[in-house]
């Protein structure tokens, strides 16, 4: 492993630097020992308020221009506030590593406070609070932590309360910039392919300048010891029950932390990403066996955080419709003093510890995971070589975890004294019941085609907004002598290094070898299984199927498969969409024979056991129930309704009919997979540490017999075209809504589906894209706005905007984004805005070609749409190509604001639910 080098520069600033030479990508983080923590009651979500406005000017970049700076060179940016910490980062390709630095040192010491954009920005951040509102354990959650914690800022949620968000001022914002967000209360992290000397000296040249500020005030008011169990109870609009048990556990630099992670992950399995995935392990850890396999349960979670001060482990439990909460309680609790009294085998314990060897070991393969868990514990140890140290050392500390310490950890931490409770009671559930099963949700309301929004009256309040207008000039750099942004084929992907062949019965090979990274990730698309597939009175049959591929297949029983899942680190899921169902092994390299076995056992030979399958099926029920209650999903869902006929299969809900799940049996699974499942038109694609014969020979050898496949391709309806018309639907117990407007475009085959991709980037681009600067920045009406526009083979796909906003804003926020569409349609875009674009998509190629998964998915794509081996060798000339006038001409011919659909989903309008 690469040895981590410390330095301190003579303003205080602490800077370590991770040289990983493996990767094409370097990331600068810049962390502040400053968040929730630091805040006193009255001024909640300050550190988070103060995270957006350092987004703003500075002395030196105008607005957006440092952004664009970065835009231009692909780099994936962005901040986030916790209880400890304030990070800003920035990961692109390593030549341009330069840049991040100059801006952090800049946005350090430079941010100006204007009181207009302060206020602007209160909507922004009531908006993004909202959004989590909207969430079913949002107010559980808030609730549960003010009691858990009663003097300790470790209560109080990050974002703040809505009162304290908007009695933030311009001056409140300036005092708390003055105290921590200087060199001497910071660290700055470098990790990536870089020369560390060099590196060292450019972080001196920009951030030396900048004075220290002497000690910030660091101290929280210590939690005074818990004397017995407290208990939050609460009944809202939900599709399922919730109970949320928390736990107070000592501060990272204790000894027994690294115990108690080991504890987690022995209860319910490691949790958390790596390489922006899900880990998918734990389904052989205790609690998952006891309540989600007891078909108590629809889900169950154990998080534990590193914190400077005594933080919490969380436990969460997610319900089925019939979960009665007290006995999920009455069998965690039995469960936890199971383990307290060390009744838990050597086997269960090795299968925790390597669950989080592997999630180390994922995450050291990206940038932006290694530089997230290496800053972590540079801010919440004593020191920061306390912090590398910890880092480094994480497979040592790992392995030197015993029985004896996870059973004196549960029993000192996890007793029901210590804990506090929340349930959260659908709110239809009788109250006479003191833990009542959950009752059925009640079905959102649609109202079709109401009047719409008068554009004159609301394009007045557009033409008031601040005065401040959107910059729509692109140009050089900002006052930085920087590295050139050069339009050079990519390096990644290289033609001659894509292994490709045929495999028997018809199936397709690719395979990209990435020596060196330690890891395989191998892809599987099989093009007639989606839901698609399903006939007319058996939606869901396609989904159920899919979701017991891999839950005991090949003569081994689910739990045969989850304890050798759990003990190699092998992660296997099936997810299905409606042009077919993607299966995805990731695993160590060494463990590549194994994986290839089971991921073949899954899609050949699924057992579909009747116990499985029935907590399957209840499964698929939970989640429906979800979708039902979530405005963004049921938004997306009715815009799809609208644009595509009743009997076309897009125009249904993946998801399935509540009332065929109910009904299907085993047989019907054996039969679908019967029909569905085969090698013909199977597209297999693998990348990392592999050799290309070798892993061909190991698939060609696992197909060769397999002698089922799918029939003719199914002939799909012409859709008509939308008329237009608008559509809302109100749900419940909501706090803002969601809306959605599309059209229908093209198939990723159409010679004008590059075009529609580039023009999404042009109005949804991130920071830079025309609905960020306009609809969020400029009017302040949304946290999130973004395009949808998605590859599909069998029908036209949807061209679609998405935000959400305060459900009285919805007039407002709908001309908005039509004005915008206006001039996408009745202008050309300017030159200088599309290079800038066209470079931000190419340099973006290397950051999206890190992992090996991301590579396994393009060469997936380039087979599936059979855009050729030498694709990203003619991206750039694709890029090229595309002149202002062809933009205009295709958004012209697909994005007229007349034909728009737009569906709004959320609390009923006047606030009545």
């Amino acid at each position: 492993m690469t040895q981590a080098r410390i330095h301190q520069l003579e303003n205080g600033l602490q800077v370590v630097l991770y040289p990983r030479p493996h990767t094409p990508l370097a990331g600068f983080f810049v962390w502040y020992r400053v968040g929730a923590r630091n805040e006193s009651a009255g001024q909640t979500g300050l550190s988070h308020f103060l995270e957006h406005m350092c987004f703003k000017d500075t002395a030196e970049f105008p607005w957006k221009r440092y952004e664009e700076a970065l835009y231009r060179r692909g780099a994936q940016m962005n901040a986030f506030t916790s209880h400890d910490a304030t990070c800003y980062f920035e990961v692109l390709p390593a030549e341009h590593l330069e840049l991040p630095i100059a801006i952090e040192a800049r946005r350090m010491g430079l941010v100006q406070f204007e009181p207009e954009v302060a206020v602007r920005e209160r909507t922004i951040i009531v908006s993004e609070r909202e959004g989590q509102e909207n969430q079913p354990g949002h107010w559980l959650l808030e609730e549960v932590q003010a009691t858990a914690f009663a003097q300790h800022p470790y209560g109080r949620q990050v974002i703040g309360s809505k009162e304290d968000i908007r009695a933030v001022t311009a001056a409140s914002l300036q005092a708390h910039y003055a105290a921590y967000y200087r060199p001497d209360n910071a660290v700055a992290v470098a990790v990536g392919n870089f020369d560390p000397d060099r590196v060292l000296a450019q972080i001196q040249q920009h951030f030396q300048p900048l004075p220290p500020g002497g000690p910030a005030h660091q101290s929280a008011p210590p939690e005074p010891p818990q004397a017995g169990l407290r208990r939050v109870e609460q009944r809202r609009p939900a599709p399922v029950p919730i109970g949320m048990y928390l736990y107070k556990v000592p501060a990272t630099p204790d000894p027994d932390t690294v115990p108690l992670q080991v504890l987690a992950a022995l209860l319910a399995g490691a949790q958390g990403s790596a390489g922006g995935r899900s880990l998918n392990l734990g389904k052989s850890s205790r609690l998952y066996r006891a309540l989600v396999k007891g078909q108590v349960a629809a889900g169950v979670s154990v998080g534990i955080r590193a914190s400077r001060d005594p933080g919490l482990l969380r436990l969460h439990v997610t319900g089925r419709r019939d979960t009665d909460l007290a006995w999920v309680e009455e069998v965690l609790f039995q469960e936890l003093a199971a383990v307290a009294a060390g009744r838990f085998s050597a086997d269960e314990l090795e299968r925790a510890r390597q669950q989080l060897q592997v999630g180390h070991r994922y995450r050291e393969t990206t940038v932006m995971d290694a530089a997230n868990a290496l800053g972590w514990q540079c801010l919440v140890q004593p020191t920061v070589a306390a912090g590398v140290a910890a880092h480094v050392g994480v497979p040592e500390r790992l392995a030197a975890v015993t029985a004896d310490d996870v059973q004196r950890v549960a029993a000192r931490y996890l007793h029901p004294e210590a804990c506090t409770v929340g349930w959260l009671h659908p709110a239809e559930a009788a109250a006479a019941q003191p833990a009542p099963a959950a009752a059925a949700a009640p079905a959102a309301q649609a109202t079709t085609d109401p009047a719409p929004a008068d554009p004159a009256a609301t394009t007045p309040l557009l033409a008031e907004a601040p005065s401040r207008q959107i910059d729509r000039s692109h140009g050089t750099d900002p006052g930085l002598a920087l590295t050139g942004i050069g339009r050079r084929p990519s390096p990644l992907l290289a033609p001659d290094r894509i292994h490709q062949q045929a495999l028997p019965g018809g199936a397709r090979l690719a395979v990209y070898p990435r020596p060196g990274t330690g890891t395989v990730a191998v892809r599987v698309w099989l093009p007639r299984a989606g839901t698609m597939a399903d006939a007319p009175g058996r939606e869901g049959l396609a989904r159920l199927t899919a979701a017991c591929l891999t839950r005991g297949f090949a003569g081994r029983t689910p739990e045969e498969l989850d304890q050798a899942a759990d003990a190699t680190g092998i992660a296997l899921s099936a997810a299905i969409g409606t042009e077919g169902v993607l299966a995805e092994l990731r695993c160590l390299a060494e463990q590549l024979g194994a994986g290839l076995d089971l991921l073949a056992g899954a899609l050949r030979r699924p057992e579909f056991t009747p116990a499985e399958v029935e907590r399957l099926r209840q499964q698929t029920l939970t989640n429906l129930r979800f979708i039902q209650t979530n405005p963004n999903a049921m938004a997306e869902q009715r815009l799809m309704a609208r644009l595509y006929p009743p009997n076309h299969p897009f125009h249904r809900s993946d998801y399935g009919q509540e009332e065929v799940i109910r009904t299907l049996t085993r047989d019907d699974l054996v039969t679908c997979h019967q029909a569905l499942y085969g090698p013909a038109g199977l597209i297999v694609t693998v990348s990392g540490d592999v050799v290309p014969a070798a892993v061909a020979a190991e698939l060609a050898a696992r197909v060769d017999d397999w002698g089922n496949g799918p029939g003719p391709a199914l002939v799909l309806p012409d859709p008509a075209v939308p008329t237009g018309g608008q559509e809302y639907v109100t749900i419940p117990g909501k706090s803002q809504s969601d809306l959605a407007m599309g059209v229908l475009a093209v198939p990723r085959t159409h010679p004008d589906w590059f075009a529609l991709h580039v023009l999404g980037h042009v109005l949804g681009g991130g920071m830079m894209g025309r609905l960020f600067k306009g609809v969020r920045e400029i009017l302040g009406l949304s946290y999130y706005q973004r395009v949808d526009f998605q590859a599909t083979l069998a029908a036209p796909a949807p061209w679609s905007l998405r935000m959400g906003c305060a459900t009285a804003n919805v007039p407002l926020a709908l001309a908005a984004l039509n004005l915008e569409l206006e001039r996408l349609t009745a202008e050309p875009v300017a030159a200088a805005e599309l290079g800038a674009v066209q470079d931000a998509l190419q340099a973006r190629l290397a950051v999206a070609l890190e992992t090996p998964e991301q590579v396994a998915g393009w060469l997936l794509d380039m087979q599936r749409y059979a855009l050729g081996p030498d694709y990203l060798q003619q991206y750039p000339v694709m890029l090229a190509a595309l002149t202002p006038e062809r933009l205009q001409q295709t958004a012209a011919r697909y994005l007229d604001p007349a034909g728009i659909v737009t569906v709004v989903a959320g609390p009923a309008p006047g606030g009545a639910t």
